[in-house]
């Protein structure tokens, strides 16, 4: 379980909000696999050994989910998605909106890019290896059988990463700045944003 949450806001929020953060590794684990393997190809049946894609995925679909969580910041809420539906939180109180106000920071923004950034060389460096161990089935070529699942997979959970990383960075950021000396705020605030926690 991680403690990004603090105990002050953690009921604040949707108990959906709560899960995300703490079990974000296993999330952020299951994910990266995912991502992976969408890049990948087809395990079972007729392979799709693509180079391209292998290079290009990584260095672009991490990007997408970066821009749209640039144009429409996270947003805290309450209730459960799917379940008892979900609406917003108490705008009367300092403490979320304080909340709502680090994840439309230009702080958020960095740390998101930042993140895109580890995210796509990571993925790059997984598939540089996978590729260098299949490099005799490996095809050049702009275009296959699995290029569209393959980029749309890539996007989607790499978006996942992304998005649960950000959202616990928030919880770190708001606790950072919650703390009584300035210097001490401004210290958690600068080791969260270079150091994150990928």
């Amino acid at each position: 379980m991680e403690n990004d949450l603090p105990t002050e806001i953690k009921n604040k929020v949707s108990p959906y909000i709560v899960g995300c953060v703490e079990r974000r590794k296993l999330i952020i684990g299951f994910g990266m696999i995912m991502t992976i393997l969408c890049i990948f190809g087809p395990v079972i049946g007729h392979p799709d050994h693509n180079g391209v894609r292998y290079l290009m995925a990584p260095f672009i679909m991490p990007y997408i989910p970066a821009i749209y969580l640039t144009l429409h910041p996270f947003r805290p809420f309450r209730g459960v998605p799917f379940v008892t539906g979900t609406w917003d939180v108490d705008t009367s109180d300092t403490a979320v909106m304080r909340l709502v106000e680090v994840y439309r920071s230009n702080a958020a923004k960095r740390f998101v890019w930042s993140t895109a950034v580890k995210l796509s060389g990571l993925l790059l460096c997984c598939m540089v290896v996978l590729g260098f161990l299949i490099r005799n089935s490996l095809e050049w070529s702009f275009w296959s059988s699995w290029t569209w699942q393959g980029m749309a997979g890539c996007c989607l959970f790499s978006g996942i990463v992304l998005a649960h990383e950000y959202i616990a960075w928030g919880f770190r950021a708001w606790a950072a700045s919650q703390h009584p000396w300035p210097v001490v705020r401004f210290a958690l605030h600068r080791a969260n944003y270079i150091i994150g926690e990928f």
